[in-house]
């Protein structure tokens, strides 16, 4: 007779995190590939066009496409568990974002961060959350006119704080659409906290995520 094995309610979490991340890792895999067929099928597009405007127009599609596939890139799952330098990383996702966001657009990003290390998996998941603020504020808080949107990471007694502000006009929080239920979800995974003010002069966001981050300044 066959033994009975019991699974703890940790090791069921475990799995099903595992589980998640594979489905999301193979989603961006897919969404990758994607990108990569529709560039080379405006590759072949554009050597077959006559037209200068026309090799011009699809340049243009081209180059949004790229932008776009390097913003994926840029928000791809990290290899879980490894502690990595988040400085790099939300410099990049920044870089991608201006290029896939805000090209077309008068408004600037900035990054404030100091020497911080990040395990991988808490890295990607606050990374998701700032691009989708960050398209918010891009969406809904400027004018023709443009602004600034400035991203801070700081980490103080073991917590970790990530603050997205604009200087753009008052706009409405968030609403309980995909976006917001994408922050809360991540929220949630991290134990953390998630706040937003919004003023004349702006809105601000903050991040708050506690010592399950595993966080720590890096030193040298």
């Amino acid at each position: 007779m066959g033994e009975d094995v019991e699974t703890s309610g940790d090791d069921l979490e475990t799995s099903r995190e595992r589980y998640e991340q594979l489905l999301v890792r193979e989603i961006l895999h897919r969404v990758n590939s994607e990108f990569a067929s529709a560039v080379s099928l405006i590759s072949r597009t554009t050597s077959r066009a006559v037209s200068v405007e026309a090799k011009v127009a699809l340049g243009v599609v081209a180059d949004c496409i790229h932008a776009q596939a390097r913003l994926n890139r840029a928000l791809q799952m990290r290899d879980s568990g490894l502690v990595i330098d988040a400085t790099e990383y939300f410099r990049e996702l920044c870089e991608a974002l201006v290029d896939a966001r805000l090209a077309s657009t008068q408004v600037n990003l900035t990054l404030s961060a100091g020497p911080v290390l990040l395990v991988s998996d808490v890295c990607w998941k606050v990374g998701m959350i700032v691009a989708e603020l960050v398209t918010n504020a891009s969406r809904h808080a400027f004018g023709a006119s443009g602004g600034n949107i400035l991203v801070e990471l700081t980490i103080s007694g073991g917590t970790v704080e990530c603050r997205v502000s604009d200087d753009g006009s008052p706009h409405k929080p968030l609403r309980s659409g995909q976006g917001l239920k994408l922050i809360e979800g991540l929220t949630d995974s991290l134990k953390g906290s998630f706040v937003q003010r919004f003023e004349p002069c702006g809105s601000t966001s903050v991040l708050f995520v506690g010592a399950n981050a595993e966080a720590r300044t890096a030193t040298c």
